[in-house]
């Protein structure tokens, strides 16, 4: 286990989750040998989850859970209610909402702008303190309100209740999820049960959907949802565009999940997340590898990937930066950005004319870029191994001892050429995406039709199928039909000369080298070694610099027919 964990844990990967899952019960003593297990492993940020069989059962039952109207009637606390026309404040017991997960599962949070937080320490708080007297007896006091929108609101029963019909939670899911959990935590113990049923408060406010609400309603969602840090991506997860760009990618012949919505697809994924009606996991799978993107990353790959790499490198406000959004996800390239964009002597910035607004890309050209992003990321030798590689190097030669300082290593490690072209293909990897379509739209065009052909190329479209990068990088073979591969290592070649010839001064003495790298006079100077490298008739003359590159051949007339 400590292994895994050592080859897991990253910036990206803090910590690691087991699952123990058993068909049965544990003794007391195996339970409590778990228990010091668990409390072992915690301080080394590796969690052990435990599901006995009563837990698949129970989750089995949310799965079965059919699509229905929902509706509840909800008790009043002492008649604690505030009513106006179109909304309602009242305390409700919390016993309530364990009961509508159980009864309608996840379709309550259809409308809610993120899906459930399973790592939020936040949420572990809530669930800590309703196993306890005390947080049972002060729960409506230290969470927020549930907010919910309903069709039909009405006061019955002389005030003791409200009847709520056609209903949806669209801030709370987290607040839900941990009383249904700390409900289940604590069911064995009769004492709390009957404590959390009588006196376990939660404040709920409703509004029903008329013209003046449903006009707000996207404000009401953005200011609510406030209680564990709200994502700006999150905010915009319900907008119509991005609905729309979901169904984009459920539409393809081979479905991809687009995640709108942070943890969104691994809640769906688990056992427990089955109950939602819209998703089946045999839609986005391929044995045990899962067709997903975030669009995060898709906006990252796609800025990137029309040109405008220098701003993704530097920055990642895509869904708090509006023009960015728009250029985004609210249109597409026009033929001019493609006219300039394929002109190395054009410093391209953004400029409104380069965007035909109120459409977008298909999901075709997005795909597109994101797998190409996802190849360099994964195909590129990692910082570490770099490193670890280029010292090796330098020991075999003897220009480096193991027990150099760090200093000397430095010194050496700025002279390795192999050491510094794959420094800066890692600092660069926007900037690699931007090639890669630079080179393919001078090849093939642009738009809708290149991008689908070009997914049907067998090296693409095995992981348009299934995107097991790691694998596909371990068995593919490295030559030029294999366009990722054979492209990733033309542009490093083109990059090597680029750096030998010009720039290897100022990259080395640069402070800061993402900034460098970011320099619109770096991408035009790469765009044009592209163009002249290739054009160069010895350049098609040169031999024996890898499979990719065919004798007597420029790079890109070589490149296979659509």
């Amino acid at each position: 286990m400590q292994l895994l964990r050592a080859q897991y844990i990253s910036e990206e990967n803090p910590s690691i989750s087991f699952n123990l899952c058993i068909f049965g019960e544990l003794t007391e003593d195996a339970r409590q040998k778990f228990d010091n297990f668990k409390r072992a492993n915690e301080n080394n940020n590796i969690e052990i989850n435990l599901f006995k069989w009563d837990d698949i059962i129970e989750e089995l039952y949310l799965r079965s859970i059919s699509v229905k109207e929902i509706s509840h009637k909800f008790k009043i606390h002492k008649g604690q209610i505030l009513s106006k026309s179109d909304y309602c404040y009242w305390l409700a017991s919390a016993k309530d909402f364990y009961n509508l997960f159980i009864n309608y599962g996840w379709s309550l949070f259809d409308m809610n702008v993120r899906a459930e937080l399973q790592t939020s320490n936040i949420n572990k708080s809530i669930i800590d303190s309703l196993t306890h007297d005390r947080g049972i007896k002060n729960f409506h006091h230290l969470n927020n309100v549930i907010l919910i929108f309903c069709n039909s609101l009405r006061k019955i029963d002389k005030d003791k209740a409200v009847k709520l019909k056609d209903f949806q939670i669209i801030n709370g899911c987290q607040t839900v999820l941990s009383i249904y959990r700390a409900y289940n935590k604590i069911s064995n113990n009769p004492e709390k049960i009957n404590n959390f049923d009588n006196n376990c408060l939660v404040q709920v406010k409703a509004i029903i959907k008329n013209k003046n609400t449903e006009s707000i309603m996207d404000d009401i969602i953005v200011s609510s949802n406030n209680q564990n840090p709200m994502s700006q991506r999150n905010l915009k997860s319900n907008r119509s565009e991005q609905k729309k760009i979901k169904n984009l990618f459920d539409n393809l012949p081979k479905k991809w999940f687009y995640q709108r919505k942070d943890g969104e697809f691994n809640s769906l994924k688990n056992l427990k997340s089955f109950a939602h009606f819209k998703f089946r996991i045999t839609d986005y799978s391929e044995g045990n590898v899962y067709r997903f993107l975030d669009n995060e990353e898709l906006a990252k790959s796609w800025y990137s990937f029309m040109g405008f790499s220098r701003y993704t490198l530097m920055q990642s406000e895509y869904f708090k930066n509006e023009d960015m959004y728009r250029d985004i996800f609210l249109s597409k390239p026009t033929t001019k950005l493609w006219k300039d964009f394929l002109n190395p002597n054009i410093r391209l910035k953004r400029e409104n004319e380069y965007f035909e607004y109120g459409t977008t890309p298909t999901a075709e050209e997005y795909l597109l870029s994101f797998l190409i992003r996802k190849f360099i990321k994964t195909y590129a030798v990692s910082p570490s191994e770099n490193k670890r590689d280029a010292i090796k190097r330098g020991i075999l030669k003897g220009e480096l001892r193991e027990s150099d300082s760090i200093l000397q290593q430095g010194n050496y490690l700025s002279k390795d050429i192999d050491y510094m072209i794959n420094n800066i293909i890692n600092n660069s990897k926007e900037i690699f995406v931007e090639m890669f379509s630079f080179i393919y739209a001078k090849k093939y065009g642009f738009g809708y039709e290149v991008s689908k052909k070009i997914l049907n190329f067998p090296c693409i479209k095995e992981l348009y199928i299934k995107p097991n990068y790691k694998i596909f990088i371990k068995n593919m073979e490295k030559d030029q039909d294999n366009i990722l591969y054979s492209t990733f290592e033309f542009i490093r070649y083109v990059l090597k000369q680029l750096f030998l010839n010009e720039i290897r001064n100022d990259y080395i003495s640069a402070i800061r080298k993402k900034t460098y790298l970011a320099s619109i006079d770096f991408v035009a100077k790469l765009k044009q070694y592209i163009i002249t490298i290739d054009s160069d008739e010895s350049f098609k003359e040169v031999i024996g610099i890898g499979k990719w590159k065919k004798s007597n051949k420029s790079f890109i007339s070589n490149l296979p027919d659509l």
